[in-house]
C-alpha cells in the first residue's frame, strides 16, 4: 500500500513510486498529470529515486491516477521498487539485445561504404537493414517512443521526443532509400541512437541506485525480531523465558530482552540494566555511550556489554529511525531556488530544440551555401572537427542529417539531473554523520550565513544538567515540586524529578492531585494543587513579579541569599518552587504583558498574589559539550560570528560565553525576545543561523534564515527546523557547513557543465559537423558525467 501521512491541517500526504521518468522533462510530465486531478493541491517528484509525494484533500482514486500515469507513458505503482523493479529489467534486457543486433547493422553500413555490390544484393542488403533497425528501433526502443507520444498528446515535450524523432527520421531513410528517393540509408544511426539512448538510461539508473544506498542502508538496519517478555519482573538475572517476536507484531508498552550483541529493536526505555550501546548507526558518534534505567534507546543500536530490558515507546513508521529516512526523503523532495530555474529551463528546452531542428534542416535544405559557409567558418575554429559530414552528399541528404543531429544532441536530460543527483549523494553523506537536511534550500541560503546563534542548555552544554545543592523552606517542596516537575520535558526538570526518585523518594508518598497543568514558556511549569497554584521557575525568571519580588522572598534568610549568590558566581542554575493563590489573574497574562513591553523593568505587573512562598531551592549545574571552544574558535577562522542565547542568568551565561569564546552573548530572554534578537541580527547580517532543541528554540529556529535542531531536542523544535543534527557533537556544525558548501558548489559544476555542452554542442550540430551517432553519444555522456561528478560528494572527508 501506499505510504499516507495525516496532516494537522487536515490534508494527507501520500507516497508512490513512478516508473519510466529518466530526465526532468518526465518528471515535469508526471507532474502536471497528477496536479490535474482536483483533490491534489501539490506534488512533489524525487526523479532519482523514481519516488512522488502528493498532498491531497482526500486520498485519490488509484485506478483513476494509474489510467492518467500510464496515458502519458509512465507507470504509477502505490508500493515501492523492489532491488531491480521489471522496467529496470526490460530496459537492461533491450539495451543488451539492441547491441547484439547493431553489430550486423554496423557491418551492413561498412560493407556499403567499402564496396559497391550489384543492384539487387544491395536492395535485398537494404532490406535486411530495415528489418534489424525496425527491431531496435520499434521493438526495443517501443518505450521511448511511446512514452513520447503520449505525453505530446497531452501537451508536454520530453526528451524522448527528440530522441523518437530523430531515430525514426533516421529509419526511414533506409525505405526513401529502397524507392530510390535518395543515395543514404540512416537505419543504422537510428538503432544506434535508440541503443546509446537505453544504455545511457540503464547506467543513470545503476548510479543514481549507488547515490541512494543511504536510504537502503538505513532500511536494511530494521530489526526483523524480538525477545518478547510477558512480565519483566519475573526475571531473575536475566534468565528468562521469552516469546520471540516478528518485529511487526511488537507494540507499544511491551518489554523486550536484549541480550550482548544484538540490536535493539524498537525505541524504547531501559526498565532493567545498564550496558553500553553503540549509536553510530543514526547518530554518527564513534563511541559507545552508557545507558542505564530510565535512559532512552534507539531501535536498531546496538547493545554492546550487558543484557537489559526495554519498555517499547515507539514502533514502526513513528521510530526515531523510521523518522530519518522520512526527513532524507522530504529533503530530496524539496527544491533549491537554482534547481527551479534548471527546471524552467528544461521545460522550454525541448520545443526549442525542435523549431532549432526544423530552422536548421529549412537552412541547410533551401540555403544550402549560407550552410556551407556556417560550417566552413565554425570548422575552422574547431579545427580539430576537420571532417564536414555533409560535402558529399546531396542536399536533402544534408540537411536530414544536421537535423537528426541537432535533435539527438540537445537533450536536456543532463540539466535535470544536475542538481537531484547531487542533493541525494550529498544528503546521504551528511546523513551517515547524524545530519538530516529537511529543507534542500537551507543548502543555498547556508552560502550567505556569516552569523550563527547557539542556545545554551542541550546545545552548547550537554543538555544533563544534575542537582548539586538544595535548600528545603517548607515540607511541600519535594512532593509539589516533583508532582510538577514530572510533566515537563526540559533538562532542568529531568535533573530535579531524578534526584528527587533518587535521593528523596520516601517523601512521595502523599497522594497528591495536580490539575490545570501548564508550560510558562521560557519561564518554567505550573498546576495547581487544591486551591493554591504551584510554579517551579527560574530563580532569574522572579524579575517579571516587579515589586512582588519582596513579597516572595521576604521569608528567606539572608545565609540563604548568600547561597544563592555563592551559586550564581560559580556558574549554577538557580530554580525555585514557589506556591500562591491567584486573585485577578495568573501568572501567563502577567508574563504576556510584560513581554509586549520592551523595557519590561518600566511596568508594573499586576499579579494579583496572595499568600505567596518560596517552598524551596534547587541549584544545578549543567558541564559544555567536548570541542565546543576548538568548534568556536574554527568558525571564527572562517569568518563566521557567534553568539549564545539563552534565557538563563546573565552570570552563568557570561561564563559560558567567556570559556568558549562566542562574540555575543544575550542572557535573561523569552522565546518571543530571542525572536526579536534573531530579527535584529538578521537587519546586521547577510544570513543568520539559529542552533537549538528545546521548545522556547522553536520560533527562533523559525524566524532564522536557517534553523538547526539537536536531533535529542523536543519535536516541535525539530519539526521548526530546517537541518536536524541526530548528534550533539560540535563538530557537527562544521561537517554541516562543509556538506552544505560542497553540494552548493557540485549542483553549480553540474549546471554549468551542462549548459557549456549544449552551448558547445548545438552549434557543431547544425553546422553538420557532428554524426548524429556521436551526438547521441555525447549526449548520453553529458548526463554519466553528472552523475559521476556528483557521486565524488562521497569523497568528501569530514571531522
Amino acid at each position: 500500500m501506499s505510504n499516507k501521512k495525516e496532516k494537522k491541517d487536515n490534508s494527507i500526504e501520500i507516497d508512490y513510486t513512478v516508473e519510466g521518468m529518466h530526465c526532468s522533462s518526465c518528471s515535469l510530465a508526471v507532474e502536471k498529470a497528477l496536479k490535474s486531478f482536483h483533490e491534489i493541491n501539490d506534488v512533489r517528484v524525487d526523479l532519482p529515486s523514481k519516488k512522488v509525494r502528493v498532498k491531497a484533500s482526500k486520498i485519490p482514486d488509484f485506478e483513476k491516477l494509474k489510467k492518467k500515469i500510464s496515458s502519458i507513458g509512465y507507470e504509477i505503482r502505490e508500493e515501492a521498487l523492489s532491488e531491480e523493479s521489471n522496467l529496470s529489467k526490460q530496459v537492461k534486457k533491450n539495451m543488451i539485445f539492441s547491441w547484439i543486433l547493431i553489430i550486423p547493422l554496423l557491418f551492413l553500413m561498412l560493407f556499403s561504404m567499402f564496396s559497391m555490390p550489384d543492384t539487387s544484393i544491395a536492395r535485398y542488403l537494404n532490406l535486411f537493414e530495415i528489418a534489424l533497425g525496425s527491431i531496435v528501433i520499434f521493438v526495443f526502443g517501443w518505450h521511448t517512443i511511446s512514452s513520447s507520444i503520449k505525453a505530446l498528446l497531452m501537451g508536454t515535450f520530453t526528451m524522448d521526443l527528440l530522441i523518437t524523432i530523430g531515430s525514426i527520421f533516421s529509419f526511414f531513410t533506409g525505405i526513401l532509400k529502397i524507392f530510390g528517393v535518395i543515395d543514404d540509408s540512416f537505419v543504422m544511426i537510428g538503432a544506434m541512437i535508440i541503443a546509446i539512448n537505453l544504455t545511457g538510461n540503464y547506467i543513470k539508473e545503476k548510479m543514481t541506485d549507488r547515490a541512494n544506498d543511504s536510504i537502503k542502508k538505513l532500511t536494511e538496519l530494521q530489526v526483523k525480531s524480538a525477545h518478547l517478555l510477558k512480565d519483566y519482573r519475573e526475571i531473575d538475572n536475566f534468565d528468562s523465558v521469552y516469546q520471540e517476536l516478528p518485529i511487526s507484531e511488537l507494540k507499544v508498552g511491551d518489554y523486550v530482552l536484549v541480550k550482548p550483541g544484538e540490536k535493539i529493536p524498537s525505541d524504547g526505555l531501559i526498565i532493567k540494566g545498564m550496558t553500553l550501546v553503540d549509536q553510530s548507526i543514526v547518530t554518527g558518534e564513534s563511541l559507545p555511550v552508557e545507558k542505564g534505567e530510565k535512559d532512552q534507546v534507539i531501535g536498531t543500536t546496538l547493545n554492546l556489554s550487558s543484557p537489559i530490558v526495554v519498555k517499547i515507546t515507539r514502533i514502526g513508521g513513528d521510530t526515531y529511525l523510521s523518522q530519518i529516512i522520512k526527513l532524507i526523503e522530504q529533503a530530496r523532495q524539496s527544491k533549491v531556488p537554482i534547481q527551479e530555474f534548471a527546471d524552467k529551463v528544461s521545460s522550454i528546452f525541448v520545443p526549442l530544440i525542435l523549431s532549432i531542428s526544423v530552422l536548421t534542416f529549412l537552412i541547410w535544405y533551401f540555403f544550402p551555401l549560407f550552410a556551407n559557409s556556417i560550417q566552413a567558418t565554425i570548422s575552422g575554429i574547431f579545427s580539430f572537427l576537420n571532417f564536414p559530414v555533409n560535402a558529399s552528399k546531396s542536399r536533402f541528404v544534408a540537411s536530414l542529417y544536421a537535423m537528426i543531429a541537432t535533435l539527438v544532441i540537445a537533450c536536456p536530460c543532463a540539466m535535470g539531473l544536475a542538481t537531484p543527483t547531487a542533493l541525494m549523494v550529498g544528503f546521504g553523506k551528511a546523513a551517515s554523520r547524524g545530519i538530516l537536511i529537511k529543507n534542500a534550500e537551507a543548502v543555498e541560503i547556508l552560502k550567505n550565513v556569516d552569523f550563527i546563534v547557539f542556545d545554551k542548555t542541550g546545545t552548547i552544554t550537554k543538555g544533563k544538567p544534575s542537582v548539586t545543592d538544595f535548600i528545603e523552606v517548607d515540607d511541600n517542596f519535594i512532593p509539589y515540586t516533583y508532582q510538577i516537575e514530572r510533566h515537563s520535558n526540559h533538562p532542568y526538570a529531568i535533573a530535579i524529578t531524578d534526584f528527587i526518585i533518587n535521593n528523596k523518594k520516601d517523601m512521595l508518598h502523599k497522594n497528591i492531585e495536580v490539575y490545570n497543568l501548564k508550560n510558562l514558556t521560557s519561564i518554567g511549569f505550573e498546576g495547581s494543587i487544591g486551591s493554591y497554584k504551584v510554579q517551579v521557575v527560574g530563580y532569574n525568571r522572579l524579575k517579571i513579579y516587579k515589586s512582588k519580588n519582596e513579597e516572595i522572598l521576604k521569608n528567606l534568610d539572608q545565609d540563604i541569599y548568600e547561597k544563592i549568590s555563592k551559586w550564581q558566581n560559580e556558574g549554577k542554575t538557580i530554580v525555585l518552587t514557589i506556591m500562591f493563590k491567584s486573585i485577578e489573574n495568573d501568572m501567563e497574562k502577567s508574563k504576556t504583558d510584560i513581554t509586549k513591553d520592551d523595557d519590561e523593568n518600566s511596568k508594573e505587573v499586576n499579579t494579583g498574589f496572595k499568600e505567596l512562598k518560596v517552598l524551596g531551592i534547587f541549584a544545578l549545574s549543567d558541564s559544555l559539550e567536548d570541542n565546543t571552544a576548538a568548534v568556536i574558535a574554527e568558525l571564527k577562522k572562517m569568518k563566521y560570528s557567534t553568539a549564545i542565547l539563552s534565557g538563563d542568568f546573565e552570570k552563568v551565561v557570561s561564563a559560558i560565553a567567556e570559556k568558549i569564546g562566542v562574540d555575543k552573548y544575550f542572557s535573561d530572554i523569552y522565546a518571543d525576545q530571542k525572536v526579536e534578537i534573531i530579527k535584529k541580527l538578521q537587519n546586521d547580517h547577510a544570513g543568520v543561523a539559529m542552533i537549538g532543541d528545546g521548545i522556547n528554540d522553536a520560533p527562533a529556529l523559525k524566524q532564522a534564515d536557517v534553523g538547526i535542531a539537536i536531533g535529542s531536542g523536543t519535536d516541535i523544535a525539530i519539526d521548526s527546523a530546517d537541518i536536524v543534527l541526530t548528534s550533539k557533537n560540535p563538530d557537527n556544525v562544521l561537517n554541516l557547513l562543509l556538506i552544505s558548501k560542497k553540494i552548493y558548489a557540485k549542483i553549480r559544476q553540474n549546471l554549468f557543465w551542462a549548459f557549456f555542452y549544449n552551448i558547445l554542442a548545438i552549434p557543431l550540430a547544425m553546422s553538420g559537423l557532428l554524426n548524429p551517432i556521436i551526438a547521441e553519444l555525447a549526449m548520453a555522456l553529458s548526463s554519466i558525467n553528472v552523475v559521476l561528478n556528483s557521486l565524488r560528494l562521497n569523497r568528501i572527508k569530514l571531522r
